[in-house]
């Protein structure tokens, strides 16, 4: 033992020499006779009275157990005798009873639950559990004096732990041992000792958080009894308070169900230690985390608390006004100067984050017809406070208004007026006398320009941007910047001649503010920058006067800025290339070559991971291959070969630098005398947001933007490309990376379609990709459905979708097709079974008390319905697969699969045996068919008709979209002039009803698609004809369905251009009424680039006297429109 003592003493010597080989000859020792070590080490526990050498012997121990866990094939513990073995456990349990140096006993306690983890699950260490509860049982002797000696209290203090650290591998314990552990710990919660107190608590925590609820609902009665030890250690200003917290937030996070029956309880006294200012900063932030926790999960629960929505946001706001009014906010520092202004707050030592973070995390819990009242009522009170410092609380409300104005209902009746109010108010603050004031004005303007759109730019655009230009001219810098940046985010998303008006004196004061001599600060030129970016975006060709004197100065600049100014240089290189993007080539193109040139340099010197550049160039570089298109071929030499070596790093190398980026780094990992071990495996790290996983997706969407624009171009690549995303597909570390990884195969496909229609060669070698794909999509496919979550397979399921729709036809063949159906329809039963589970926990069918939720908790209910949305979002996806086949091989898939798919359509769609998610795949299906099986299936269609027709006027908006959408892809078909009539009938009542919702307008566009078809293919048939056109016309353009408004459009472009005499009416009398819609759609959504110069077309061809006439009926705001596409 003094040997090994000698050896623990030069572990902390200032002789380097000497610490190297006392390690080499402690580690000589281990590895040659590990019997002799551990003999020496438990002798140094159990009769070394140095606690020094103790500690030393316990880490030692620890480090053999971890290495043990780490690494079970090639460790010491295997190496000792079964004798030893057996002798060290039951020496360890002697000591953690007996030691009463707490860094010790800590140790001993840390290395019992480690080897616990590992050996109580294989029965292969019997003796541990009636240990731990003969410790605790201990207690029981001193219930009623004041206290137990240390020689209990202490065993069992760690006793409770190490219980609670193996929670997870004792279901089976606690399931047999539920009611001696409810009353040790109900006896532990009386015992005067607050650290036993304390860590009965935690056992508690550990319980809820691995149980199920059979197993920790007889502990609920025992919350009255933690809520007193909690505000018993809050008086005597224990530092145990914020632990206790901790613990009840674990719960907070897994089972909040536990505190239902106590919430009343429980909710005023965490809500009241929030709300004591007596407190330190941190036990508020604690309780108020253990809150959120719980409404994030539980809202309905609690709501039911008369005053919760209340007093939550009024503490919530009441945070938000702690902060230090810093005198020289108005002021720049050097280090602001230099580095981008993360918060307005840069007090760390305050509640405003935790107020503003929390009323976001309340707001999106909560319905909004519980949050946005109150909080708006408690709004108008801040806004209107006259106390000492009134701004702070205008400063709050107005910041309040930015983190939550998302949550703002847009299908509510009166958002209109709220938003209008919203606005209004926050405008008449733009000028107050308090620049931190002023600074929230601008945020909020820029926040709700954000999530408001495009509403507020087309309704407000008159009153915000001549303010926010005001503004610009703030004398603080900090408020002119931000003026700038709410000015961004609005103006992007108005329309051109909207903006116009406004150009030449923005562009005058930008321009005015970035030649000013001295240079005005960083923040304030990266704003005017990025603002001269947007205004180029939205007028595009009316750029380029200025295109001369902006374009030089952003060159000058971007080759100029130090060091320093990375940020800056990148709006140069966002603002140049958006510009570029904007005006035409013609004039970009010898610019372009030259700022080419300086990417490349840039991308050759390395950019680091946090390097802001980095961004700025990976989104430039796809402005740029969109400008120059074929121009930008030469260059994919010296760009793909970085970004494929981004892509070829792997799942096991990736996870080692993340664990080193997430490891402290520590010279001597035995100056730990506690804490846990972390085994981390690669798919602990799913969904882990980090650079690495960053800079992998931003190079698939640069791949995927070459793909896009070069088409054949990007030939030489393919093989390259296929080769280095190929392992991604499987890659468990991130779902966008999967999902990204599909969107470059797919377009990788498309142009093998194309080259290998035109080459013999590439025929065969696509043929020879397409097999292997085809077996690699069966693969992941069976793995995802044994494996993967319902999001991971959705995306799965899409990106197969996406690239058998690539393959297009003549690719597969009759078993591939047949293999594939089989399949989906496999993954479709495997989703019904799975649904049917669902329904038996929301209603208790099955009878088993584990499975079987409260009927009372909504809560459950609605994460239940979570839960069926998604498989309904999975089984709606995996139709997609099934149409995709039915479109390119409608003869084999009818010939293997016909029968099946008829079936289940015919199954789905009857309104009484089936639920509304059925009923809605069965319709979805039916349009799959109708489409692409028609008119072979048509007669097998038949009895479905009434039900669609049926279904078209539907309570339910996602049953009338489906009918709808299925009812206008049967009218595309000749046969379809046998039921004309009733469906115009129906089609028409639907449409005169009034709609009311975003999804039933969904539905009403459909329908409106319907009749559209019916107008293209069954004019001869309608005996109504213009009536029916009237109507049709009246209700276009549509608004809400961006598909089926361009096909319509199209198809009333089509009608025009053949000059249908019903569509345009007797002397062109629709002709007006017409303009009016292409006018209004040009440029939006609801029209495409080939209808958006189809309209220009047809206004050229008009004639400037004929559209004269025509325009008496145009509103000013389409007339403006109207001149504009003249020009």
């Amino acid at each position: 033992m003094d040997t090994l003592c000698r050896l623990y003493e030069g572990f902390s010597s200032s002789d380097g020499s000497i610490r190297q080989e006392s390690e080499k000859q402690f580690n000589n020792l281990k590895q040659s006779d590990p019997n002799t070590f551990l003999q020496l080490t438990l002798g140094i526990l159990q009769q070394q009275p140095n606690s020094q050498y103790r500690v030393q012997a316990a880490i030692s121990l620890r480090n053999v157990f971890r290495e043990f866990v780490l690494t079970p094939d090639n460790c010491m513990w295997n190496k000792v005798s079964a004798e030893n073995q057996t002798i060290c456990l039951a020496t360890l349990l002697k000591c953690l009873e007996t030691e009463q140096v707490n860094v010790v006993s800590l140790n001993l306690s840390d290395t019992v639950s480690l080897i616990a983890m590992e050996l109580f699950p294989c029965g292969k260490w019997p003796d541990l559990l009636p240990f731990l509860f003969r410790l605790i049982s201990n207690l029981q002797n001193y219930s009623g004096a004041a206290n137990a000696p240390e020689s209990v209290s202490i065993p069992a203090k760690h006793a409770f732990r190490i219980i609670g650290e193996i929670m997870p591998v004792l279901d089976d314990v606690i399931t047999s041992h539920r009611d001696s552990i409810v009353s040790t710990i109900n006896t532990a919660l009386q015992f005067p000792d607050v650290e036993i107190r304390f860590e009965a608590i935690g056992l508690i925590s550990s319980i809820v958080e691995s149980n199920e609820k059979k197993n920790w609902s007889p502990l609920v009665p025992l919350i009255p009894s933690i809520l007193e030890t909690l505000q018993n250690l809050i008086s005597a200003q224990h530092a145990l308070v914020i632990d206790v917290l901790y613990r009840l937030t674990t719960i907070s996070e897994s089972e909040p169900a536990f505190y239902r029956q106590h919430f009343s309880i429980f909710f005023p006294q965490i809500l009241n230690i929030a709300k004591n200012v007596q407190l330190s900063t941190d036990i508020r932030q604690a309780a108020m985390e253990c809150l959120l926790c719980i409404v994030e999960t539980r809202p309905m629960m609690c709501i039911k608390y008369p005053s919760f929505v209340n007093d939550m946001v009024s503490t919530l706001l009441s945070f938000m006004l702690e902060f230090d009014d810093d005198p020289s906010w108005s002021e720049l520092s050097p280090e602001q100067e230099e580095n981008d202004l993360e918060s307005d707050i840069d007090d760390e030592d305050c509640l405003y984050p935790i107020g503003e973070e929390g009323l976001d995390r309340l707001a999106r819990a909560l319905d909004a017809d519980f949050f946005i009242p109150v909080f708006y009522q408690f709004i108008t009170i801040y806004m209107q406070e006259t106390s000492a410092h009134p701004w702070k609380y205008k400063y709050a409300a107005i910041m309040a208004i930015a983190q939550t104005i998302e949550y703002l209902p847009e299908d509510d009746d009166n958002y209109h007026d709220r938003i209008g109010q919203i606005i209004s108010r926050v405008l008449g603050f733009l000028q107050d006398q308090f620049p931190r004031v002023r600074y929230a004005c601008c945020q909020t303007i820029g926040q709700i320009s954000l999530d408001h759109s495009p509403f507020i730019q087309e309704a407000f655009h008159s009153s915000v941007i001549p303010q926010l230009i005001q503004a610009i001219d703030d004398p603080i810098s900090k408020v002119s910047s931000h003026a700038l940046s709410a000015l961004i985010n609005f103006t992007e998303e108005v329309v051109a001649e909207d903006l116009q008006p406004y150009v030449c004196p923005l562009m005058e004061k930008l321009l005015g503010i970035l030649h000013k001599s001295p240079q005005p600060p960083r923040i304030v030129r990266e704003q005017c920058i990025t603002m001269v970016a947007v205004i180029a975006g939205v007028i595009e060709n009316d750029f380029t006067p200025y295109y001369s004197t902006v374009v030089p100065y952003l060159k000058k600049t971007m080759n100029e800025a130090s060091p320093q100014l990375r940020t800056l240089k990148g709006k140069c290189i966002e603002c140049i290339t958006i510009i570029g993007f904007s005006i035409d080539y013609s004039i970009f193109k010898n610019d372009a070559q030259e700022i080419m040139l300086v990417f490349l340099q840039l991308l050759g010197s390395g950019l680091k991971g946090d390097d802001p550049l980095k961004e700025y160039l990976q989104e430039a570089l796809q402005r740029m291959c969109r400008i120059m298109k074929q121009d930008f071929v030469p260059y994919l030499p010296h760009l793909l070969p970085g970004i494929f070596n981004i892509l070829e790093t792997r799942e096991d190398s990736l996870a080692t630098k993340l664990l080193s980026s997430n490891d402290s780094p520590s010279d001597d990992v035995e100056k730990s005398d506690g804490g846990s071990l972390g085994i981390l495996s690669a798919h602990d790290f799913i969904g882990m947001r980090t650079s690495l996983v960053l800079d992998m997706e931003s190079s698939l969407d640069i791949l995927n933007t070459f793909i896009e624009v070069l088409g054949s171009s990007y030939h030489e690549y393919i093989s390259g490309t296929i080769k280095v995303i190929h392992p991604l597909i499987r890659f468990s570390l991130s779902d966008e990376i999967k999902e990204k990884t599909y969107e470059v195969l797919s377009g990788l496909l498309k142009i093998m379609r194309e080259l290998a229609e035109r080459d013999s060669n590439l025929r065969t070698q696509f043929s020879q990709i397409m097999n292997e794909l085809i077996t690699l999509f069966l693969s992941v496919m069976d793995e995802e459905c044994r494996t993967g979550t319902i999001d991971s397979q959705v995306i799965v399921i899409n990106g197969v979708q996406e690239c058998l729709d690539s393959f297009g036809n003549n690719t597969l063949n009759n078993d591939q097709v047949a293999i594939i159906a089989s399949r989906c329809f496999d993954m479709l039963q495997q989703s019904f079974v799975r649904r049917r589970k669902l329904d038996e926990r929301s209603t208790g069918e099955n009878g088993e008390i584990q499975v079987k939720l409260d009927v009372d908790d909504d809560d459950d209910k609605r994460c239940i319905e979570e839960e069926k949305e998604q498989e309904q979002e999975l089984r709606l996806n995996i139709l997609g697969i099934l149409g995709v086949l039915m479109k390119y091989y409608p003869s084999i898939y009818w010939e293997r699969v016909g029968n099946i798919t008829i079936q289940l359509v015919s199954q789905h769609i009857v309104k009484v045996h089936n639920n509304v998610e059925d009923r809605v795949l069965g319709f979805h299906l039916s349009a799959d068919v109708f489409q692409y099986l028609c008119p072979t299936a048509y007669q097998h269609c038949l009895p479905w008709i009434q039900h669609i027709l049926e279904g078209i006027n539907d309570p339910i908006a996602s049953i009338q979209q489906n009918c709808a959408y299925s009812l206008a892809q049967a009218a595309k078909l000749e046969q379809f002039s046998g039921i004309l009539n009733d469906a115009l009938q129906v089609l028409l009542l639907r449409l005169q009803s009034k709609t009311k919702g975003k999804s039933f307008n969904l539905a009403k566009d459909n329908c409106i698609s319907v009749l559209s078809n019916i107008i293209v293919h069954h004019q001869g048939s309608i005996n109504n004809i213009n009536e029916i056109v009237n109507v049709w016309i009246s209700l276009l353009p549509i608004k809400y369905d961006t598909d089926e408004a361009q096909n319509s459009h199209t198809a009333l472009m089509n009608l025009v251009d053949s000059k249908n005499p019903h569509i345009l009416g007797q002397n062109l009398e629709n002709f007006s009424r017409i303009l009016a819609i292409f006018i209004d759609i040009y440029g939006t959504s609801m029209s495409n680039d080939s209808l958006n110069s189809r309209i220009k077309l047809l206004i050229a061809q008009t004639g400037p006297n004929n559209l004269q006439n025509f325009a008496t009926n145009l509103s000013k705001k389409q007339i403006d429109k109207l001149q504009k596409l003249c020009q």
